[in-house]
């Protein structure tokens, strides 16, 4: 199913949305919608409705969408924001992709002692649209976040009841995480110097182990990201697959 993603959409009621720019262009030229066919539209902020295109310009300059009341998707549990040194050229990107699809709610680039770049403002903003393409790829209802960059030190304050979580080959399971917030921590290529796992214990973080082998950034991100959400027990929750009328 193709699928729109309209950030400014409430899609609280039914009705007709006119969709227009490069989202139109794409429909109509690339992906050939034809009037009748059923689409989704997503705001990225937990809402989702059904719709059926019901005309469109053949220039792909707009495309006419009879909408159904959207319905409220609660987030994934636990809301997993994940800090690491941006991994050099397209590999940034492919983070941003990977991550959106395995359920991270939000990145954020990292500093650390053994160096980082920080991303130029044309550079997030891609990543903007990275992962706006791959909630709609995926169909999640959150796009996920691209946060400000922060340091390390700041790294290891964890939210009010939330969790730090440092990976690292030192480390041991991470075990299960419930459904409190989790930031979890990647080191740069050449990892974390001894002062900083120093520190992080000292913080009280969670250093924990998630391979075998050394991986590079974003293979660690991602396969340190889906363990610890496929870990989550939370009794009586149905992570995510629940919806409900939106007000």
């Amino acid at each position: 199913m193709h699928r729109f993603l309209l950030e400014q959409a409430e899609l609280s009621t039914p009705g007709v949305i006119r969709i227009q720019g490069e989202e139109a262009r794409h429909a109509v030229r690339v992906r050939r919608l034809r009037e009748g066919e059923a689409v989704q539209v997503l705001n990225g902020r937990g809402t989702a409705a059904d719709a059926s295109v019901l005309a469109m310009d053949p220039k792909g300059r707009w495309v006419d969408i009879q909408g159904d009341q959207g319905v409220r998707i609660e987030p994934a549990r636990p809301r997993l924001e994940v800090c690491c040194p941006p991994p050099k050229g397209d590999r940034l990107g492919q983070l941003i992709d990977t991550l959106s699809q395995v359920g991270a709610a939000s990145w954020r680039p990292l500093r650390c002692d053994r160096g980082s770049k920080t991303p130029p403002p044309n550079k997030i903003e891609r990543l903007a649209r990275v992962a706006g393409e791959a909630a709609k790829q995926c169909g999640r209802a959150w796009v996920l976040r691209i946060e400000p960059e922060t340091d390390f030190d700041a790294a290891l304050l964890p939210e009010q009841g939330g969790r730090v979580i440092v990976g690292d080959s030192s480390g041991s399971d991470a075990g299960a995480t419930g459904g409190a917030p989790v930031r979890l921590l990647i080191g740069p290529e050449g990892g974390w110097t001894p002062g900083e796992l120093e520190r992080a214990r000292a913080a009280g973080a969670t250093i924990a182990r998630f391979g075998v082998h050394t991986m590079r950034i974003e293979t660690a991100a991602l396969g340190a990201a889906a363990i610890l959400l496929s870990n989550a027990t939370i009794p009586g929750d149905p992570r995510n697959t629940q919806a409900e009328a939106h007000p």
